[in-house]
């Protein structure tokens, strides 16, 4: 073998795969000593072939090929061919002697990177790459490349690979790399993974008109190391695109402000969103270009602006002009703040009644620390570091506001407990906050639907007490009521009822009581289901009218009697628990007339009902006609009317059947007091009727010839037979009327 100045000698690859020229004369000595110390003769072609020096068009490594040594040449020849060399002899390119000889290793090291006999070889990645690329493997050049000025990033797309050994890596040169292939890239990144987009990061921005060189290689895992394989894509140029910035910043039109912030050193996301909006305002034609904003900190009167563009280029800094406000919002005056499920709402009001100034925000603090409590103290700047918070916008009109605190964290307050306070800021528009700590009132249960809201009976406080204690569970089933621990473990929160109506929610531990056989607690109560507490001021109360909703009386009865020919009337009941104890009035309607009954305030409600006409029946129009009841205060109390016989007591209306028309029909409706809220007006029960059932009766002439008028009545009534009206048959004369077979007599009375 030639060495690259045309003498004999050997090539032998370090560990960077860079060939190295020894001297023969050097190589013939070492095989000397190797075969003095182990007694082997070498001989046959080189172990090491280098076709070339670096690397191929592919730009893989420089790929060693072995061979196994077939004959050994005795040590006479060798010591000759050693003499030879060091004599300094040149022997002709085509000569044998010298290019078969095999390289003999200088030291260990040297000696590790021979190769090992054919049966045993293995070529590892210091010699050879992954897997030999085939002839005129291309990769597909990227596509997509972004190169802006001002930016120090290339990014493109890659065809995307999902195999885990195989990889794929973007170069970015400056010059073309197939011109110059030993320029060193300005970045490099991996690609293909994923969706096969790549970025690559440099360490100069770059300028417009600038060109840039991307190369796509594939590389191979082998281990933990990825092994180039030879295969790239060719080089593709492009030029360096002008950025947004470079293009509109020097043309950018500065709003003047002077803009009002709280704090020279910090600004708010409002104070920030504010100046971005007014350049974008300064700068109609470009402000679909602009991103976002950043500012810094210069004087208490002055901020530089640098705004970022879609791009993500930058501009250069511009001065903005900054007041400071010194005026404060409006003290928080909320009225019932509420917590219902996840829920913090209230109204908030001003001092001297006027409208909230609009763009009020509300921020609810639902958990304030140690170190918050002072921040909430009169005078103070109203910074929370630490504790949870929530914006809100407060609707200017009502003054009203909700915000979302997510009810798994939030503690309630029970009285007794330091427990679930709620921090309120109010923050109007280029003003300071103010803040306070308002204890909230507990959630609303769902209303429970009752007869007589004012007066609950047993059953109705039953399906209250569920509705309460799940207004209390979370959705995820975490009670936040004040259910018993310690002794009173498994006693749930105790609920129960004043005269009003309104509910009582108290501690287990806070009530009298004892413990059964089985260890469970069994609170004491009254007749009335009231709890016996050591503390009555320790308790939570939610007034009937969040509990309960009015629903409409039951309807009136209405009874046709026709043996005594009579009609009667009766209001809801009101003797039996459930009853319809706040049925003020009811009204029946007949013959174009309305009487209404009605009684106290503490007694029971009205009822009215309509019912059709029967066909063949006379209708008239319906007027109004009203009895009344009165009743003092406590009593069962009496029924009054302007008309009509009425039981007082009962508010049974009779009407006589004689007293009404033919075929009437009678209604009555009943009408209770309404709810304990004033949008829960007066309700009508379902209106119930009856219609009068009739009877004709009619003359037959059995031969004769004439008419006689019929007649038709409501049944319950007498009838006077008449004489007879028809003119008899020739030869004969009327002897009597029959009806039924029986012989009935003129001027008589049938039922």
């Amino acid at each position: 073998m030639l060495g690259l100045n045309q003498k004999p000698g050997a090539l032998l690859a370090d560990q960077s795969s860079v060939a190295r020229q020894k001297p023969l004369s050097f190589v013939l000595r070492l095989m000397v000593i190797v075969f003095c110390t182990f007694g082997l003769v070498f001989s046959g072609p080189p172990l090491v072939h280098a076709e070339d020096e670096g690397t191929d068009e592919s730009g893989s490594r420089e790929l060693a090929t072995t061979q196994q040594p077939e004959n050994v040449a005795n040590a006479e020849e060798i010591l000759a061919s050693e003499e030879t060399a060091d004599a300094g002899v040149e022997e002709e390119a085509g000569s044998t002697a010298d290019t078969e000889e095999a390289p003999v290793v200088e030291n260990d090291q040297e000696l590790e990177a021979q190769p090992a006999p054919a049966e045993s070889l293995e070529i590892g990645p210091e010699n050879v790459s992954e897997s030999v690329a085939e002839p005129n493997a291309k990769l597909a050049p990227p596509t997509d490349i972004v190169a802006i000025s001002g930016t120090k990033e290339v990014k493109g797309q890659a065809e995307a690979t999902n195999d885990r050994n195989r990889q794929l890596r973007a170069y970015v040169y400056a010059k073309d790399p197939k011109s110059e292939p030993n320029q060193i890239p300005l970045g490099e990144s991996t690609a293909g993974k994923g969706n096969g987009k790549f970025t690559v990061k440099l360490q100069e921005p770059l300028a417009s008109g600038q060109v840039l060189y991307i190369v796509l290689k594939q590389e191979n895992k082998k281990g933990s190391k990825w092994i180039p394989d030879g295969v790239e894509s060719d080089p593709i140029s492009v030029s360096v695109s002008l950025s947004l910035a470079d293009q509109y910043d020097a043309g950018l039109n500065v709003p003047q402000g002077p803009f009002l912030h709280e704090d020279q050193a910090t600004r708010s996301d409002e104070e920030i969103s504010e100046i971005f909006e007014a350049f974008k305002t300064s700068n109609p034609a470009i402000a679909g270009y602009m991103k976002a904003i950043n500012l810094y900190n210069v004087s208490q009167e002055q901020l530089s602006a640098e705004i970022i563009y879609n791009d993500n280029s930058k501009g250069t800094t511009k001065p903005i002009n900054i007041k400071l406000i010194t005026e404060r919002s409006a003290e928080a005056l909320v009225d019932k703040l509420l917590v219902t499920g996840n829920i913090v709402a209230g109204t908030l009001q001003t001092e001297d009644g006027q409208q909230v100034t609009p763009g009020t925000k509300v921020k609810v603090v639902t958990r304030i620390d140690a170190d918050d409590r002072e921040n909430f103290e009169p005078g103070a700047r109203c910074n929370v570091v630490k504790s949870q918070a929530t914006y809100a916008d407060v609707d200017a009109e009502s003054g009203r506001f909700s915000v979302d605190v997510g009810y798994e964290t939030l503690k309630l307050n029970w009285p007794g407990s330091s427990e679930g306070e709620i921090g309120i800021i109010v923050k109007e528009p280029k003003k300071l906050p103010t803040c306070k700590v308002i204890v909230p009132e507990g959630p609303l249960p769902e209303k429970t639907p009752v007869r007589d809201p004012k007066k609950l009976t047993k059953d109705d406080k039953k399906r209250i007490d569920p509705n309460i204690r799940q207004a209390y569970t979370t959705v995820t089933g975490i009670s936040k009521m004040p259910d018993g621990t310690g002794d009173w473990e498994d006693t749930p929160a105790l609920i129960d009822f004043n005269a009003d109506g309104d509910a009582r929610i108290a501690n287990p531990s806070n009530s009298v009581g004892d413990w059964d056989q089985n260890w469970a607690f069994v609170p004491k109560q009254d007749e009335d289901g009231r709890y016996e507490l050591k503390n009555p001021e320790q308790v939570k109360s939610i007034a009937a009218k969040d509990l309960v909703t009015n629903i409409k009386p039951r309807s009136p009865k209405i009874t046709v009697d026709y043996d005594s020919s009579t009609v009667t009337i009766t209001p809801p009941a009101y003797t039996d628990p459930g009853d319809d104890t706040d049925l003020a009035s009811y009204r029946v309607l007949y013959d174009g007339k309305t009487i209404t009954l009605t009684r106290p305030a503490d007694s029971a409600a009205p009822n009215t009902s309509t019912r059709s006409v029967a066909a063949g029946a006379f209708l008239k129009m319906v007027v109004p006609f009203v009895l009344a009841r009165t009743e003092p205060s406590g009593s069962t109390g009496s029924w009054s009317s302007s008309e009509g016989s009425v039981d007082s007591s009962t508010g049974t209306v009779t009407l006589q059947i004689k007293d009404l028309s033919v075929g009437a029909t009678i209604t009555a409706i009943a009408t209770d007091r309404g709810g304990l809220v004033e949008e829960e007006t007066p309700l009508d029960s379902d209106p119930v009727s009856v219609t009068l059932e009739t009877a004709t009766v009619s003359y037959d002439a059995n031969g004769g010839s004439g008419t006689m008028p019929s007649t038709k009545m409501n049944k319950g009534l007498t009838y006077t037979i008449l004489d007879n009206g028809f003119e008899a048959p020739e030869n004969k004369e009327f002897d009597h009327w029959e009806i039924d077979g029986k012989t009935v007599a003129a001027g008589s009375e049938i039922p």
